[in-house]
Order: structure tokens, then C-alpha cells, then sequence
């Protein structure tokens, strides 16, 4: 993104007309070819049938029901659920999305774990995928959660979800507003990653088999506005083999007995950086942009883009096709807030939300959030 262009931007008093009138315009050019209904009012007995007949940019809607499916989504599909139960079962994966090609999305969201007792929890996959997968809005039902397992993803975005632990490897990923509460060992495992972790909060299992909240080898992982917790009776918080870890002051970790937060052979820096968070009930769009007190800051609005790598950071937004949501300078207290009411968006849409801002090196480009309507 050419810097002439942040510079000329307006300021606040119109920077929620300019966002209006491009999340307009994205309704426009977003809508699914068909949308799928199952459940209540719907045309269809299951999920799986639904998908069967959908093609890439339909939208499948599950209203209502507890459904015992194995899924496998291979093409850019939108699935929400609303008021849907997804049950786990033993036998591999209940979501199986996989082979997404380029410039193709995929949007799950709405759905929560079956409460029912001696339920297992549900599992989610996501493997060689060039397009964007984002996942938000997965809810625990009893003691019942999600869990996920990723490999080779270009662009993955979690959002929102209560996991009962994840396993990355070979993935480039945003986690925002994420809660990893296993019963077991490490919280969250990283091989081979990027990972944004912005407003999570992670922990390592109880009980006999306790561990870090975070095991990551070769892995590029910054943290903010979040918490790591270890479990027994000495771990690191984040136990690292090679890597990278960037901390910003925002982040809080805590290991048990005499360990580091960090242990391990990762380098580990300080790091001062902004982020967005971003949430919609489907009239209100709600998101909040943090970042370093006393820098100037625009949250910017677009259709999800492949991720780029620009002088800047990584670009999730698009680099033409942009509008302003808000622009000031972060204060002393940590985040700005902002809402801005829209029309009705078409199911399982999605929008990504990335601050640009003026660090003392120059422009960099915060952590971004996709959020998907309901």
C-alpha cells in the first residue's frame, strides 16, 4: 500500500461514511451465487447433501438440529450455523476442509459442541489449503469442545472459538479472541508456523499430564493483549525448539516453579504491536484497533485478500479496494473502539479489518481480523 494513499485519507467525523459506502459496496459484489438451507425451512436432510449440490461462493445454512456428520468442504463454501449443534464423534474428523485452491474462501462459522454427556469433543481440520480458511464463532456445549488440527495453510484466520487444543504445522495464521483450555499436556502446538495471537487466552492441561500453554519449534510467534498460563510443577509458559517469539508489553506469561516464560532455543524480542479486533451480530459491526500509545493509526476496511508480504508486514487486506473506519491516535489506555451500523449481510460473508500505523520506523500494518456475518 503506497503511503500517498494512507496520507490522503479523511479523518474521523467522515471515516465511518467512507466505511458505510465500501461495506455497501462489498454487500453488493459479496452476495453467494445460492444459498443451502438445511434444518428448519430448509430443502435439504443434511449438511453433507447440501454441500454435495453447492459450488465454490454458495452459501450452506444450518438452521437449528444436532447433527452427527462427517463434513469435507474441498471448494470455497460459506457453512453457518445458526442455533446448530455439531456432535463428535470417534472416528476421524467432523469438518474436513482440505485442497482449497487460490483466491478460493472458505467461512465456518455459528456452530457448538454437543453438551450431551460422554459426548467426545468435536474436530475440525484444515490441510493443503492455498485459499483462505477462516473459522470463528465455534462454541463449547457442556464440557464438550473443538478441536483443531492444520496443515499447509496458506491463510488461516480463528476467531472467537473455545478449544480444547490445536495443532499447527506449515500454517500462516491469526488467532483473535480464542480461549485453549485442554484437558491434556501442551494447550497449543506449533511446527514450521507464523502465528498473530491477539486477545486468547491459553493454557496447559491439569490434572496429571500439566505442560506449557504453547509448544512451538521453528516458528515465527507474536503475541498480544493475551495470556499464557503453564500448568505443574515447573514449565514455560512457551516452550520453544529454534524460532522466533515477539512479546508485546500487553502479553502476560506465566510459567510454574523456576522456568522462563520462555524456554527454550527461540529468540526471543520485545515488540510493540497494533491489532484489530472485529465481531458483527448482522446489523452492527463492532471492533476495537490497540496498539502502541501515541502513534497515529487508520483501521481500514476490504473484502479478504491473500495474505501478502509488503515492506509493511503481512497485507490481509485488499491493496486497491479499501475504505477508512477510523483514524486517530492509540491512547495511553490501550484500544479504541468504534461501531458502525450496516444493512444485512448475506450469510457467512466476510470482511477483513487491518490498521495501518506510524511507528518511529516508519508505517506498519497491525494484526488483521476477518469477520463473517451470521
Amino acid at each position: 500500500m503506497a503511503s500517498h494513499q494512507i496520507s490522503s485519507r479523511p479523518q474521523v467525523a467522515r471515516s465511518f461514511v467512507f466505511g458505510l459506502a465500501v461495506l455497501g459496496g462489498l454487500v453488493a459484489g459479496g452476495m453467494a451465487q445460492t444459498t443451502h438451507v438445511v434444518g428448519t425451512g430448509g430443502t435439504y436432510a443434511t449438511i453433507r447433501a447440501a454441500i454435495a449440490a453447492a459450488t465454490p461462493g454458495d452459501t450452506v445454512l444450518v438452521n437449528g438440529g444436532t447433527w452427527s456428520e462427517s463434513l469435507v468442504i474441498d471448494r470455497g463454501l460459506r457453512l453457518v450455523g445458526r442455533g446448530a449443534v455439531l456432535r463428535g464423534s470417534a472416528f476421524g474428523y467432523d469438518i474436513s476442509i482440505q485442497s482449497l485452491p487460490a483466491g478460493e474462501t472458505v467461512v465456518v462459522t455459528g456452530f457448538q459442541a454437543d453438551g450431551t454427556a460422554n459426548q467426545l469433543d468435536t474436530r475440525v481440520r484444515a490441510i493443503d489449503c492455498d485459499g483462505l480458511v477462516t473459522i470463528e464463532r465455534l462454541t463449547q456445549g457442556g464440557l464438550q469442545q473443538w478441536f483443531l488440527d492444520a496443515t499447509n495453510c496458506a491463510q488461516l484466520q480463528l476467531s472467537g472459538i473455545v478449544f480444547a487444543g490445536a495443532r499447527l504445522d506449515s500454517c500462516t495464521t491469526v488467532m483473535n479472541g480464542c480461549v485453549l483450555d485442554p484437558d491434556l499436556f501442551d494447550g497449543l502446538y506449533l511446527t514450521r508456523c507464523r502465528v498473530a495471537i491477539n486477545s486468547c487466552s491459553i493454557r496447559a492441561g491439569l490434572g496429571i499430564f500439566p505442560g506449557a500453554g504453547i509448544a512451538a519449534t521453528d516458528s515465527e510467534l507474536a503475541l498480544t493483549q493475551s495470556t499464557v498460563t503453564a500448568t505443574g510443577a515447573s514449565n514455560p509458559a512457551i516452550r520453544t525448539t529454534r524460532g522466533i517469539v515477539l512479546l508485546a508489553p500487553t502479553t502476560t506469561l506465566t510459567p510454574t516453579g523456576n522456568r522462563p516464560p520462555v524456554g527454550g532455543t527461540a529468540a526471543v524480542a520485545p515488540f510493540h504491536f497494533a491489532s484489530v479486533t472485529a465481531w458483527t451480530d448482522g446489523q452492527r459491526l463492532s471492533f476495537a484497533t490497540a496498539g502502541p500509545p501515541g502513534e497515529a493509526f487508520l483501521t481500514l476496511l476490504s473484502l479478504p485478500q491473500p495474505v501478502t508480504t509488503t515492506t509493511y508486514g503481512f497485507a490481509w487486506i485488499d491493496p486497491v479496494q479499501w475504505g477508512v473506519l477510523q483514524s486517530g491516535t492509540f491512547p495511553t489506555t490501550g484500544a479504541v473502539p468504534g461501531l458502525l451500523n450496516h444493512p444485512t449481510l448475506p450469510p457467512g460473508l466476510a470482511v477483513t479489518i487491518q490498521a495501518v500505523h506510524l511507528t518511529p520506523n516508519g508505517l506498519a500494518l497491525s494484526t488483521p481480523a476477518i469477520v463473517a456475518a451470521p
